[in-house]
């Protein structure tokens, strides 16, 4: 089983429902008790790695299972006083903004408080819709991901508005939509992540640029970095480059 369960279209974190379910089980009236919210502020509302998807997920709780007596209210209001952090910040703007559903966030809090002590004119929030908009519209270098998908399925060139144009982005919508997405780490930190890191070039300078990793899933040996300038005084940009080995399945 995955970690999200997806329902609707939505995505859930399988483990919080998983765990309510264990609380379910068992009782005759099928309702969870006052004890059991309190667990599940504990484990879930409380925890280090709270996420969007986890107050999504905690709000159809609230909205489909069965309380007792005040269970149901007071932990609404525990789930409403906790505060939206960075990384839940994240996912509302990669998910909910702009709408890729599936795409997996690799962003590692230690990677991001170090690079927030740069000169940042454009801020990490923007950085992040600035290059997953790259992603899918950029076409000024040769190896862009538009331009190597548009290869690859064999599109015509500057067709803007017609009926290839339409097919190649939702080839891009759903490539990005079963990516991984990363925050790149400058080189003194690039071994607590995967290896394809290593292998960012010279235009993707840390200090100078926000610098944003892609893995496809269809496209194994293939690594993309969009570059966003810290200071905005250029323009983002994204290419690619085949690499000695696959990152996905290579194990």
């Amino acid at each position: 089983m995955g970690y999200y369960q997806y329902i609707d279209g939505r995505k859930y974190d399988r483990s919080i429902l998983d765990a309510v379910q264990a609380l379910l089980d068992g009782k005759s009236k099928g309702a969870l008790s006052a004890r059991d919210a309190a667990k599940i502020k504990q484990y879930f509302i409380d925890a280090p790695d709270f996420s969007a998807t986890s107050r999504r997920t905690i709000q159809r709780i609230l909205e489909t299972s069965r309380f007792a007596a005040d269970a149901r209210p007071w932990l609404k209001e525990q789930l409403d006083a906790k505060p939206v952090n960075w990384y839940e910040s994240l996912e509302r703007i990669v998910e909910e903004e702009l709408g890729f559903h599936h795409l997996n966030i690799n962003v590692k809090a230690e990677i991001l408080s170090h690079q927030l002590k740069f000169k940042n004119t454009t801020n990490f929030e923007d950085a992040v819709r600035l290059a997953l908009k790259n992603f899918t519209l950029y076409a000024g270098h040769e190896q862009s991901l538009r331009n190597v998908l548009q290869n690859l399925y064999g599109f015509e060139a500057g067709t803007n508005g017609t009926t290839d144009d339409g097919l190649l982005e939702g080839i891009l919508s759903d490539h990005l939509n079963h990516a991984e997405f990363c925050l790149v780490p400058p080189a003194a930190q690039t071994p607590v992540l995967p290896d394809y890191h290593r292998y960012a070039p010279d235009e993707a300078t840390i200090p100078s640029n926000w610098v944003f990793g892609l893995l496809l899933h269809e496209l194994p040996n293939w690594y993309f970095w969009a570059v966003i300038d810290r200071e905005h005084l250029q323009d983002p940009f994204n290419f690619g480059k085949i690499q000695p080995s696959p990152a996905w399945g290579s194990n």
